[in-house]
């Protein structure tokens, strides 16, 4: 993550969106559930799937953020050991992870992750799931199927019209376009959000939001910019900066920030 003068963030916002869902109750050995840290606060966040994806993990969250997976354990598992399994399911990879003491048996215990462990399984998809190991004897839990993909190739956003730093704002009386070229990696599932930001001696004065689904991979993301947005604020300071919603459900913590075109209005 990248601080830039002004509001504006590349990476992880630092505001925080929606609320921490609950976590399983203990008891039995449910499947593992792959879960996040907020950037804001901490806070534990899960993925629990798209009807059409399933789980999808994103590389960014992997590597920004702390990353876990979410077991369950019964209190008979005192003193025991957990041990977390990656199977790639074309047979390519497969990754225990180091044993880790139960700390609280009957409840929900969350084991972290880092990137470099994962990396193997980029672009793949994993069957997950954990082994209790206690005085030699082994309970197996049900496998949690999820896809790790790519991190996202992108470029910055193209303003229609803009010469250098500037925008001849009266060359475009009905509205102008900003546009995304081709990113690699793009899913269908990936929607962005474009924020156009007028500021006056760095107070904001103006912001036009707008979000659109992913295009085909072939395909660069079009914004449609109206003249209201530019055409009052002549002298004045743009910045423009799209966001990429990362995974496939939608999750306002994992917009993920580009870095913002400034340009002044004229």
């Amino acid at each position: 993550m990248v601080e830039i003068p002004g509001d504006h963030v590349v990476g992880f916002s630092h505001t925080p969106h929606s609320k921490t869902l609950a976590p399983r109750t203990g008891g039995t050995l449910g499947p593992p559930v792959l879960g996040y840290r907020t950037v804001h606060t901490g806070l534990p966040r899960y993925f629990w799937g798209a009807d059409k994806w399933g789980v999808i993990l994103p590389m960014e969250v992997a590597k920004d953020l702390r990353t876990f997976v979410l077991i369950n354990t019964r209190k008979s598992d005192e003193g025991a050991n957990a041990v977390v399994n990656w199977t790639a399911m074309d047979g390519s990879a497969s990754h225990d992870f180091k044993p880790v003491p139960i700390t609280d048996p009957g409840n929900d215990q969350p084991l972290e992750f880092t990137a470099d462990e994962i990396e193997r399984f980029i672009g793949k998809k994993v069957k997950i799931s954990y082994t209790i190991v206690l005085n030699g004897n082994e309970t197996g839990s049900p496998v949690l199927e999820a896809e790790v993909v790519p991190e996202l190739k992108y470029p910055r956003a193209i303003v229609e019209g803009l010469i250098g730093n500037v925008l001849p704002i009266s060359d475009y009386p009905s509205g102008l376009t900003t546009s995304v070229p081709l990113i690699e990696n793009l899913r269908e599932y990936n929607a962005s959000s474009l924020r156009w930001t007028v500021t006056i001696n760095s107070e904001q004065i103006f912001q036009h939001v707008e979000t659109v689904p992913a295009p085909r991979p072939t395909e660069p993301f079009i914004f449609m910019i109206p003249p209201h947005a530019y055409m009052p604020y002549a002298g004045c300071t743009c910045s423009v900066q799209y966001i990429i919603w990362l995974g496939a459900e939608g999750d306002p913590d994992l917009q993920w920030n580009t870095r913002p075109v400034q340009f002044a209005l004229n």
